[in-house]
């Protein structure tokens, strides 16, 4: 027998998708993930303590919803992959006696991406349904989704939990634009003919108590993972650091885009790599728009997922089935799920380094924010190495922290004020508003230190 030769990459294959998972709530499952949730974060999101910032209104939004005074709907900022675990174990767990006392159950019916099981595994495909999530696609209507949706607003048994923002957005003290189908829920819930109350949550997270010492140690790995060196990494300002490893990432990729190099004298300016992160990020969608032959048309978020789906589509082709075709309409969705692979290697790039924003971090910063910013550093580092949002480092020993934002209260009254328009516009915008309070609040709260 022919020995396998190590060295050879393992060639991409299209594989069946998971489809449309229709929610299946299971008492059984929930009682489970009780069970295991503070294990699973602790051993697997690397999140040991969970705090809590105005804690009674969580309580008081679950104790109206429970005895049927209100609809509710939790939106919560996505600034890391963890968010979701860690709202789910603080509700099924950690505040459950304290909601449950009051009767109903402390349960949260989650909105995820439709296309995340195909990637996260088996196990999120038996879960998520079991758990009672709603499968949703951004940028796409799904009629069974909406039709879910519609009458969980209205009448469902929990609360609906979800990130208005779309996506993981890597930053706790920024927010970015709300999705408008975030407005419908509040609209279809006011069909139940009670009030509906819109809680905005923040998630925050700290790595230990030398914020200082972890950024430089991130950096030393950001070294070997490159292959430069920073100058003075143990004694130099962070700011300085920092700056010099996005131009340092940024050299690596540029050439790649046939890009021009910078000036010398000016490519550690702040406002210089926010300008060639825009342009390396303009690049990139255009060389994954070219493989995946897409037209570069709307916002750069309309084009992200457009480019996504794309290469979901060819990796998780729902119908028919690769394992039962013919061995060459077989190989042919196989090369299909290979051509993908290349555009989608733009696209995870693009997806971290569109939120490195220089002025994120302007001195005084504080640690959150630094550690936040080298750690997407490192990922898109990983990314550009073929990685994803699973292969997403995540240090160990996290203390996470859940503030709860003043509600949001709409009735019909509300709405008769407004035109249809207006209504769902001042939705949105409401949220967006209260996620900037949320978050503010938080980093005053939460951050004690400041960095240079």
């Amino acid at each position: 027998m022919a020995k396998k030769d190590k060295n050879r990459a393992a060639v991409r294959r299209a594989v069946k998708g998971h489809g449309f998972l229709t929610p299946a709530y299971s008492a059984s499952v929930r009682r489970f993930i009780i069970c295991v949730g503070g294990f699973y974060l602790r051993f697997v999101e690397g999140v040991s303590r969970v705090s809590f910032i105005h804690e009674e209104r969580l309580i008081d939004a679950m104790r109206g919803f429970n005895r049927g005074e209100h609809r509710l709907i939790f939106v919560f900022r996505h600034a890391a992959k963890e968010d979701p675990p860690v709202l789910m174990y603080s509700f099924s767990k950690l505040l459950r006696r304290k909601i449950e006392r009051y009767g109903g159950l402390s349960h949260l019916r989650f909105l995820y991406g439709r296309d995340v099981p195909n990637w996260a595994g088996k196990i999120s495909a038996w879960l998520f349904p079991r758990i009672g999530a709603i499968p949703v696609q951004n940028r796409a209507g799904n009629r069974e989704a909406l039709s879910i949706l519609h009458r969980e607003a209205a009448s469902g048994r929990f609360p609906i939990a979800l990130a208005p923002e779309e996506q993981v957005v890597y930053h706790m003290y920024r927010t970015f634009s709300i999705a408008p189908g975030t407005s419908s829920l509040v609209k279809w819930g006011l069909e139940s003919g009670k009030p509906v109350m819109v809680v905005p949550l923040a998630l925050g997270y700290t790595y230990g108590a030398a914020p200082e010492a972890f950024i430089r140690d991130k950096l030393a790995e950001w070294e070997g993972l490159t292959g430069q060196a920073l100058e003075n990494r143990e004694s130099a300002p962070l700011h300085k650091l920092l700056c010099a490893a996005v131009d340092g990432t940024l050299s690596l990729l540029e050439p790649e885009y046939n890009l021009p190099e910078p000036v010398s004298a000016d490519r550690l300016k702040p406002e210089v790599l926010d300008k060639r992160i825009t342009a390396l990020c303009e690049s990139l969608l255009c060389s994954a728009e070219k493989a995946a032959g897409l037209l570069s048309e709307g916002s750069n978020m309309d084009r992200l997922f457009r480019i996504r789906y794309a290469g979901t589509d060819s990796f998780y082709p729902e119908h028919p089935d690769p394992e039962t075709l013919p061995r060459m309409k077989r190989a042919l969705l196989d090369f299909n799920a290979l051509k993908a692979e290349v555009f989608i290697r733009h696209e995870r790039i693009y997806d971290v380094l569109e939120y490195i924003h220089m002025d994120y971090i302007s001195p005084p910063f504080s640690a959150g924010r630094g550690c936040e910013f080298i750690l997407n550093l490192i990922d898109l580092v990983f990314r550009t190495l073929g990685g994803t949002i699973s292969s997403h480092k995540t240090p160990s020993g996290q203390h996470a922290a859940v503030l709860a934002g003043e509600p949001l209260i709409y009735t019909k009254e509300t709405q008769a004020s407004l035109s249809r328009r207006e209504f769902l516009a001042s939705i949105s915008s409401d949220i967006k508003t209260a996620f900037e309070t949320v978050s503010e609040e938080l980093e005053v709260q939460w951050e004690k230190v400041k960095l240079q």
